[in-house]
């Protein structure tokens, strides 16, 4: 027993080194695609800014016949000169009086300062920023640094919902990858379990074709790069955004709700099957699809979670009528290997000799009430070799201890 005890501590300790691995494995792999993904977003990104510059460049030599980078000889002739400077002059006076009538602080001769510099003639810009900028504003220079100030609010606003957005992302994209891993050892731990020893059960994780978790990594680095650009557009609550950006990179008719595309199980569909040797699917039996559900919650139970708590742990396998010897046999082997205790329920005696040693409860019908159980029942500790009371094997238990 010490030998079987410590092969299966070493066979648990192996179990889990290996789970740890291959999800620090499929993390790397996971972070690798999606370096690669961004890397292929930002290709294509400056593809389309390379695209457009091309287009511009070319609208500006058809207005101007010129290419944007060459710029035009000077004039030589002075009077040349003097007569674009008129009118140049003159487009600036009407600009100036177009302008001065386009905002309220100056329309309808509001402005003295602004009325006089049109009537004398000489148009002072300088009287016009004033006017329009306001006192805290004296002149365009100062435009910068106010813009500038409003610009880091913008953008602290930005990085936090850049950063919040990201986490909640990249915490969607986990546990969808915990999920995904889980079903791999779920389907590790049947390996070496057969169902009636022939047929293999197997947990099918199949990713949502029209609505992918790709979508959801690109939704956190899109997020992640337009609040970086200042292009997030606060015009849009943010539920929105993510909603109607999600509905354009799936191409689907219909908005997906928040609180479903931050569902990890959305993305992907669970199926279990048994199969033959040539994984051709199988029915199987009332009692084969029993064994199988019953080791799927031991494997959930055992061989996925991490964790070793303390305290009593015990199967209940219940109607065992319909389990044959061969599936029955299954499960004791199971409980030594991950230390649990079997509870069974079965209308007749089951299986005995199995373990060595069990405890037996009968129900007896009662006397006045069928439906009521003869109190106390009849109850017995047994071994392959002995069958004695439970309550005189437990007395004996007792004065054991105390000598």
């Amino acid at each position: 027993m010490k030998v079987r005890k410590e092969w299966s501590d070493r066979k648990d300790m192996f179990y889990e080194q290996k789970g740890v691995k291959q999800t620090k494995l499929r993390t790397l792999e996971s972070n690798i695609q999606r370096d690669k993904q961004d890397l292929q977003i930002i290709i294509g990104n400056l593809t389309n800014k390379q695209t457009t510059f091309n287009t511009l460049t070319s609208i500006y030599y058809n207005h101007f016949q010129e290419n944007i980078d060459v710029f035009p000889l000077v004039f030589q002739n002075a009077e040349e000169l003097e007569q674009v400077h008129n009118e140049l002059w003159e487009e600036y006076k009407t600009a100036f009086i177009v302008i001065s009538n386009s905002f309220e602080e100056t329309s309808n001769q509001k402005n003295p300062a602004v009325q006089l510099t049109i009537k004398d003639q000489s148009f002072s810009f300088r009287v016009l920023e004033e006017a329009l900028l306001g006192n805290r504003i004296k002149s365009t220079d100062d435009i910068a640094t106010a813009l500038n100030e409003a610009n880091q609010t913008r953008n602290t606003i930005a990085n936090g919902i850049r950063d919040n957005m990201f986490k909640i992302f990249s915490k969607t994209t986990e546990r969808y990858e915990k999920y995904e891993s889980q079903v791999k050892r779920i389907n590790t731990f049947f390996v070496d379990r057969k169902i009636s020893n022939k047929f293999y059960f197997n947990l099918k994780f199949e990713p949502n074709k029209e609505i992918k978790i790709d979508y959801i990594r690109q939704m956190a680095y899109e997020v992640r790069n337009t609040a970086t650009k200042g292009e997030l557009q606060f015009g849009q609550s943010i539920v929105d955004f993510i909603e109607e950006f999600f509905k354009k990179q799936a191409k689907i008719k219909n908005s997906v709700p928040i609180d479903k595309l931050l569902n990890p199980k959305t993305y992907f569909e669970l199926s279990a099957k048994l199969t033959d040797q040539f994984g051709t699917e199988v029915p199987g039996s009332t009692g084969e699809t029993y064994s199988a559900i019953a080791l799927l919650g031991i494997a959930r139970l055992s061989a996925v979670q991490k964790e070793k708590r303390d305290g009593l742990r015990f199967i209940i396998l219940e109607e065992l009528g319909s389990l044959d010897n061969t599936n029955f046999n299954t499960f004791p082997a199971i409980a030594k290997e991950f230390q649990y205790q079997i509870i069974t329920m079965a209308p007749h005696t089951f299986n005995i000799g199995l373990s060595d040693e069990w405890y037996a409860h009968h129900l007896i019908k009662g006397n006045k009430d069928d439906n009521i159980n003869h109190y106390p029942s009849a109850s017995y500790f047994k071994t392959n070799d002995n069958n004695e009371d439970l309550n005189i094997y437990i007395n004996q238990l007792e004065r054991d201890e105390l000598d």
